[in-house]
């Protein structure tokens, strides 16, 4: 099969050092996960109290909160040198958590491995618990590249794919493998070659949504502002209206950035669709995994003459990035969801 001819059998894609596994911890930042476990075990055991007795001359950590809250709330001042140990306690315990996250992902990744073997993907990682996977490329149903803000800056991003397959009486098992949790950007190219062949980012040609998109996107964004300013209109009256428009400018700036960066795109058997401006998503399907195109409008959508496309796949989970296009012209949604069905129809599917 053409797949099959894109790498050699045995060859190893990608193996990460141990210096790319501690930027990959660095940058992921799992540590907030393990911090909400430790905050909701030290409420219930009243650690908070313990804590706010140290920081605050005696007085319990809840105490603490609402005291520093009726003084900020009456303009009243709080002692420098407690708010100068608070914030020290807080920067060493972000310090601990990006050193934790790079800690657990050395060892959750230790030695990891990609091969191609034939028309199977097998991964091995672990330092504790060694951890081997194979995803069969015939399975793969979609294909999603992901990078945050951070992940930009160092010039890195993930590739993630999601499986189905046969569980039995007909259901579908679904699966998604993190492929490459962390790789060069400048990688990404041969990368997918050797997995996807008919996947060119460079050569696809991005369409965006309607010119009126923005003016639909930005209406909650400015409930939003007003929502998060009414407290202060509450608590401190005149002083919202110091707050009230940087909240919109920035909501009207983060609404607009997001619309630049909605985008679909129609390549070589393959449908992409990218969504997200700090944290980024392109998510791949090829024709023959499709299995349905659906238009949708809602009232405000017929209200602006726009839809919107959603591909359906065999291993969408609900957490997927789904291929699903708002904002777009009604009828271009419309004569995109019929190419894409007859495309797909004319593919023959195969597990």
């Amino acid at each position: 099969s053409p797949a099959a001819a894109a790498a050699p059998a045995g060859e190893t894609l990608l193996e990460l050092s141990p210096r790319e596994l501690l930027l990959c911890g660095l940058l992921e930042n799992r540590g907030w996960v393990l911090l909400g476990a430790a905050l909701g075990v030290a409420w219930e055991l009243d650690a908070f109290d313990a804590a706010g007795g140290w920081l605050w001359g005696g007085a319990a950590g809840r105490d603490a909160v609402r005291g520093a809250t009726r003084a900020l709330a009456d303009f009243g001042g709080l002692p420098l040198q407690r708010l100068g140990t608070t914030a020290v306690v807080l920067v060493l315990g972000l310090l601990a958590l990006q050193l934790a996250s790079m800690l657990w992902a050395l060892v959750r990744l230790h030695g990891f491995r990609l091969r191609r073997e034939g028309d199977d993907l097998r991964a091995e990682h672990g330092l504790l618990t060694r951890v081997a996977t194979a995803v069969p490329l015939g399975r793969i149903q979609t294909l999603t590249i992901r990078q945050g803000p951070l992940q930009r800056l160092a010039g890195r991003l993930a590739v993630r794919v999601e499986t189905a397959g046969s569980a039995g009486e007909g259901a579908a098992a679904k699966r998604r493998e993190n492929l490459a949790p962390i790789l060069r950007r400048q990688d990404l190219a041969p990368f997918l070659r050797r997995i996807m062949p008919q996947l060119d980012l460079a050569a696809a040609r991005w369409q965006g949504v309607h010119p009126r998109a923005f003016r639909r996107a930005v209406k909650p964004w400015i409930l939003l502002a007003l929502a998060l300013s009414l407290p202060v209109f509450v608590v401190w009256r005149w002083w919202g209206f110091a707050v009230l428009p940087p909240l919109l400018a920035f909501f009207v700036f983060c609404a607009r950035r997001q619309i630049q960066h909605l985008r679909w795109a129609e390549a070589d058997g393959v449908v992409l669709f990218a969504s997200g401006w700090l944290w980024r998503r392109i998510t791949a399907v090829p024709w023959a995994k499709i299995q349905a195109v659906a238009v949708h409008q809602s009232p405000f959508d017929r209200r602006a003459a726009m839809a919107r496309v959603r591909i359906d796949t065999a291993g969408a989970g609900e957490l997927s990035h789904r291929v699903d296009v708002p904002y777009l012209p009604a009828a271009a949604a419309r004569r995109a969801a019929a190419r894409l069905a007859a495309q797909a129809a004319r593919t023959a599917f195969r597990w």
